[in-house]
């Protein structure tokens, strides 16, 4: 079915380009002033049942792309100057913080000469341990059945899935919602059963090398691309009181300051979940950037960005959600809330 679609897509790009859809999209970006943000997270080759990791070949293809079109830049170097050259400007922006960006992705930008921005997680990259929710997807991918079965959910009246990868992806995006979708504070009761299943699996080999960059690491990546945070908490942070958001950025603000020495001045919200006043709140504490979801194109001069998701397998998928020309395509309708963004 994938294979089936990215030749559509081909199709279709070859005809928009016959047309001169693509060029014009180009013109447009530049003489509206229009800033593609491009929102990336994982870099591997290795497959993942819930959501589709992008593969280093893949983000090569895509980087040689937009080389041709876009002039890349971080946001500090879009401070400086907004605009150089004909070709308008463009954001590679990462975030999670995972060690396959070292791995995988920064071998990629380096042969192509260019800098990303990476927003990292606090709490991650202290404990070497992802997100509580990417934990919980690795749990559902490999664990036994038989201790899979046992996970009972407060207030999830969904039995636990059997081997089947849809009947995974299914259960995943409805207790993900169940989870997310709430405070810190009502979530940690429902996520203590989780966590006795996750003490009694005994992980496989190839999963117990730590995932996320250390502080060592993302000091030495900020010799070369920008480093943003993305919160303490990896909370969704429309349902966390101020109180906890403030907190929260603090403790964000101290790890910058203390232990990877670099300045806090771009912020990307946790699942672009926020209200209004903890984005004020951001600017008033010296963040110049604040990113978002959205899949729209930002502006030049905005302070406050959407973004573009980038995931997939096709190059002309990949060229379509660059230019805002397409949705991202998940496996499923509910695969949105399953991603770890």
């Amino acid at each position: 079915m994938a294979g089936l679609r990215d030749a559509l897509d081909s199709m279709v790009l070859a005809f928009r380009k016959l047309i001169g859809a693509e060029r014009r999209r180009v013109e447009a970006i530049r003489t509206t002033r229009a800033l593609p943000v491009l929102s990336l997270h994982r870099v591997t080759p290795e497959p993942n049942p819930f959501w589709p990791p992008l593969a280093p070949a893949h983000l090569d293809e895509l980087v040689a792309y937009l080389k041709n079109h876009f002039d890349i830049r971080t946001f500090g170097e879009l401070r400086e100057a907004p605009v150089r050259g004909d070709r308008p400007p463009l954001v590679l922006s990462f975030d999670d913080g995972y060690l396959d960006f070292v791995e995988h992705a920064m071998p990629v930008l380096a042969r192509h000469g260019v800098r990303a921005n990476m927003n990292v997680i606090g709490s991650s990259v202290l404990s070497g341990e992802p997100t509580w929710n990417y934990r919980l997807y690795e749990f559902l991918a490999y664990a036994p059945e038989s201790l899979r079965r046992e996970l009972v959910v407060p207030g999830l009246d969904v039995p636990p899935p059997g081997d089947s990868p849809d009947d995974k992806r299914s259960y995943a995006a409805q207790l993900s919602r169940h989870l997310k979708r709430r405070p810190h504070s009502e979530r940690e009761p429902l996520w203590a059963p989780i966590e006795t299943m996750l003490a009694r699996w005994e992980r496989p080999p190839a999963l117990q090398r730590r995932q996320m960059m250390n502080a060592a690491e993302v000091k030495e990546t900020a010799r070369t691309h920008e480093i943003g945070s993305h919160s303490f908490s990896h909370e969704s942070m429309r349902h966390e009181s101020m109180a906890f958001f403030r907190d929260d950025f603090a403790r964000c603000r101290a790890l910058f300051a203390e232990q990877l020495e670099l300045p806090l001045r771009v912020y990307a919200f946790p699942h672009g979940s926020c209200r209004d006043e903890q984005i004020e709140l951001l600017h008033a504490e010296g963040v110049d950037d604040v990113l978002l979801v959205g899949e729209k194109l930002s502006h030049l001069g905005a302070a406050t960005h959407k973004r573009l998701t980038i995931e997939g397998n096709g190059l002309s998928q990949l060229k379509f959600q660059s230019l805002g020309l397409a949705e991202p395509r998940h496996i499923t309708g509910a695969l949105p809330a399953v991603r770890p963004r």
